[in-house]
């Protein structure tokens, strides 16, 4: 999950390089700060934001207020950005056109933007549509459900995050990050979760970083600032470090994700400061164990002078699934989903579809996307469709083709709305049940979530 910095950060980390420069920090909200969800707060990444993450995110981003908001001009074709304050770009958020999206009768029609699909063109039988939404946890951001448990970050009133797990229900509440393993005070995330359930990757800030104070907001998890990459016993009794930022000079690691094998992981590094959020490496390597010690080999990387956020990987593992911006070809307030060969080698696809319609600040912007098990889907979020400052999610084939809204959560006159902003984040479906899934929703932009368990028909 990502969040992405708000100006007062920016400026922050700006006077903080021009103090030391060997201190880069994330703008990455890691994936999300400037965007509309934060994913691995909670999406991740991001990020967050993650995303994480996610998104992650890249959480990572993300507050989008008109004081987190930053224009940019296009000075060259790889479309470096300039920070700069225009009221202007707020402004035009905040009174963005409601969505032209309606909300479902019945939960089966909706109008979509990107084609003909109306309310006289039912959807076709194997689309997935939303059965019903109930509320799960509040201050919780789902990241992975394996074994009978899902695992979520929550943030404590002094800010500080902790990785957690709980039984579907919600019951059996227990910090999995809490432990004497990792540095008291710092940041500490759970990113993904094994496919057996046995491990969970962690993105855990390190002890001290002058000149930053431990335990920051930049530091959480899908920002990712000063954070190292860890594996663990999903119990919380053993773990162990697998990426050191002081090594590889890295100033940010956002939404580690498993593969469908639980053999590989995928991860992004912040590598390049700058505004908004600087230059990522997305790296996939193998997950090895050696007299009972793991480590990752066999590592492939793919740099961008913008953001990538990666979300894990497609269901039969061939593909990584992520967000960007400059590798996209887009400008960093519309990030777009896409894959890439594992390998991280041939052509990057673009996955989410191209609104023409939608000029806007924010107007075509997509984070956070999953596989659907089982139904050859791709799950998203998007701006598209959203109401005002929101994202709803979407679904798409592996291909990019038929993209169809899936909710309408930010939408005050819909049957699905639950009182407040709904800005759609990282999510995890049940493996027991792939019609099931836990979503992180930010209801006001300042990673608070109040997720929700929806169902699929």
């Amino acid at each position: 999950m990502s969040c992405r910095p708000s100006l007062a950060a920016l400026v922050t980390i700006v006077a903080s390089a021009a103090l030391s420069s060997a201190v880069q920090m994330p703008l990455a909200d890691a994936a999300r700060a400037v965007s509309p969800g934060n994913p691995e707060h909670g999406g991740a990444g991001p990020d967050a934001i993650g995303a994480g993450i996610e998104r992650h995110a890249t959480k990572h981003k993300r507050n989008r207020s008109s004081k987190h908001r930053c224009a940019h001009r296009r000075s060259s074709r790889k479309h470096h950005r300039r920070p700069c304050v225009d009221p202007k770009v707020s402004n035009a958020r905040k009174t963005r056109k409601p969505a032209r999206t309606l909300p479902p009768s019945g939960g089966t029609v909706g109008t979509n933007p990107y084609g003909p699909v109306g309310e006289s063109n039912p959807r076709a039988g194997d689309d997935p549509t939303v059965a019903s939404i109930t509320p799960w946890k509040t201050q919780a951001a789902p990241m992975a459900w394996a074994g009978g448990r899902i695992y979520y970050n929550q943030r404590a009133e002094n800010g500080v995050f902790n990785g957690w797990s709980a039984n579907p229900d919600g019951s059996d509440p227990t910090c999995v990050t809490c432990g004497a393993i990792y540095p008291a005070g710092t940041q500490h995330g759970v990113s993904d979760a094994s496919p057996d359930g046995q491990y969970l990757l962690t993105t855990i800030e390190r002890a001290s970083h002058p000149p930053f104070a431990v335990g920051g907001e930049m530091a959480a998890p899908g920002k990712g600032a000063f954070n190292d990459l860890w594996l663990q016993a999903a119990d919380g009794s053993h773990a162990w470090q697998l990426t050191n930022a002081l090594v590889s000079g890295t100033s940010a690691l956002i939404w580690p994700r498993f593969d469908p094998s639980g053999s590989r992981v995928v991860w992004s590094e912040q590598w390049q400061w700058g505004a908004p959020f600087g230059g990522w490496r997305l790296h996939v390597a193998e997950l090895t164990w050696v007299n009972g010690v793991p480590s990752l080999t066999n590592e492939r990387t793919l740099q961008s002078s913008g953001l990538l956020e990666p979300y894990g990987f497609t269901a039969d593992g061939s593909k990584v699934l992520f967000a960007a911006d400059a590798l996209a070809g887009t400008a960093w307030d519309d990030l777009q989903i896409m894959t890439l060969p594992a390998s991280l080698e041939g052509p990057a696809t673009r996955l989410s579809p191209h609104d023409a319609s939608e000029t806007e600040p924010f107007g075509d912007y997509n984070e956070f996307a999953f596989p659907i098990p089982g139904s050859g889907r791709i799950i998203f979020a998007s701006s598209v469709g959203a109401y005002l400052e929101s994202l709803e999610y979407w679904t798409v084939n592996t291909d990019g083709s038929d993209p169809r809204q899936l909710t309408w959560l930010s939408v005050p006159w819909s049957s699905q709305y639950h009182g407040y902003p709904s800005l759609a984040a990282a999510l995890a479906f049940d493996p027991s049940d792939p019609k099931r899934f836990v979503a992180g929703i930010e209801t006001d932009y300042h990673d608070d979530f109040k997720s929700l368990m929806i169902t699929l028909n």
